[in-house]
């Protein structure tokens, strides 16, 4: 790979796992000659800038509307929305004259690689595609639920009607979607919310196959393995300083809602962890502080994970994908509240697995204490995480990723994904 091969990458600015997954693979294929352009919201465009990537501001949607939009099962963004991110898109292309496009969540980009007619490689997980195999209960904001219960829903009907259900919520998400579509007369089928998801040149997801399986998956779509950021190196000496103020000789538990998970949550439990025999460190992103501080509930806006995650014996969070994967790099089990249906579906998973638990934003308060004392003190937790992290090590998706698309961009340079691990990476 050189110059000549000009790549722009789009990490879509609604939350900082999307931006961060797409900054570290600008990052690779900076690194090994491609003339790379990184864009983002103006704030993610700053923080690409300060860490060495020519990086640009963009328009992005409003993350709070986004997430408000998800959680009542509404289309993630209006039409609005998508035709504004689409000019923007349209604007970086014409300045930059890129070879392909790449993008984290950056939906718009769909309509602009048509219009454009430049390759499009696009980054998510399985959960989000057609092709996802794991277990897929009942969305939390489905009004069947209010009628007979959660339990008897993901019970009696999501295994007969779960499919039906899911096109029927996929295609409603869709609409706007594909009234953008039609503005800029992109013909591109699209039918629903996960085709439009999935509908590129390259898709790259960036997950662990054990943990989010595929069935009937294309030839266009690959495993690159796990994408998460660990390079805190910024917040290392605070969190340094925190951890030497903890008692190592009580269990600490790692509290984080990340950028799109619900941060009232800290402030509402708050009193439930005064009350606990554990150490709490809580990262608040800066959205919250609590009201009522306790001696061993240990705040900071931001913290390097890898660091408390090597002390820390449980994980509480919003069932995040990066935050989920952290901890299983470190082998430390996760109760995840999440508050929308991807995060729903991760914290499904790591039930399944028996890697954490769900619980319910509702019932978080109440139950949180059961929660932690359960999988801090069932072995049953501790002896399945190392295998989990075993899998974990064997992959490198940074360079998987950039493998992938140097591959996509000279298809006579032949490039294998950089992992061990027995599962194929053709789909099951």
């Amino acid at each position: 790979m050189d110059a000549s091969s000009r790549i722009l990458v789009f990490g879509e600015g609604i939350s900082f796992a999307h931006v961060s997954r797409a900054f570290m693979i600008a990052q690779t294929l900076q690194s090994r000659g491609a003339t790379v352009r990184f864009v983002s919201s103006p704030r993610y465009a700053e923080w690409a800038t300060q860490r060495g990537l020519d990086a640009r501001p963009a328009y992005t949607p409003d993350a709070e509307k986004v997430y408000s939009r998800l959680r009542a099962m509404r289309a993630m963004y209006t039409r609005r929305e998508i035709e504004q991110s689409v000019r923007a898109d349209l604007a970086e292309i014409e300045a930059f004259q890129p070879t392909v496009l790449v993008g984290d969540c950056r939906n718009s980009l769909r309509i602009s690689s048509e219009l454009s007619n430049i390759p499009y490689v696009a980054i998510s997980n399985a959960n989000c595609t057609p092709w996802f195999a794991g277990t897929i209960n009942a969305p939390a904001a489905l009004p069947l639920n209010r009628i007979v219960g959660k339990p008897r829903v993901d019970r009696y009907v999501m295994p007969w009607l779960g499919g039906p259900i899911q096109s029927l919520a996929c295609r409603a998400m869709n609409q706007p979607f594909a009234q953008a579509q039609r503005t800029f007369g992109a013909t591109r089928p699209c039918r629903d919310f996960r085709v439009m998801f999935t509908s590129d040149d390259l898709h790259l997801l960036a997950d662990l196959p054990q943990f989010q399986p595929t069935k009937n998956r294309p030839a266009h779509a690959q495993y690159i393995g796990p994408l998460f950021w660990g390079d805190d190196t910024e917040h290392k000496s605070a969190t340094e300083q925190l951890l030497d103020q903890i008692d190592p000789a009580k269990p600490l538990v790692y509290l984080s809602m990340g950028s799109s998970g619900l941060h009232a949550l800290l402030e509402s439990t708050a009193p439930v962890l005064a009350r606990l025999p554990y150490q709490f460190v809580v990262t608040t992103a800066g959205a919250a502080a609590f009201s009522q501080p306790a001696d061993n509930i240990h705040a900071l806006p931001f913290a390097s994970a890898p660091q408390v995650l090597t002390r820390a014996a449980a994980v509480v969070c919003h069932g995040g994908n990066g935050t989920v994967y952290q901890a299983l790099s470190h082998a430390v089990p996760v109760i995840a509240i999440p508050s929308f249906f991807d995060q729903e579906i991760q914290a499904d998973q790591l039930t399944h697995h028996q890697l954490g638990l769900r619980l319910e934003p509702g019932e978080a308060a109440d139950q949180l204490a059961t929660a932690l004392d359960t999988v801090i003190a069932q072995p049953t937790y501790r002896d399945r995480l190392p295998e989990w992290r075993s899998w974990m090590q064997q992959w490198n998706a940074e360079s998987n990723a950039a493998d992938a698309i140097e591959q996509f961009i000279a298809p006579a340079s032949p490039a294998t994904p950089t992992a061990t691990t027995s599962v194929p990476l053709t789909s099951a």
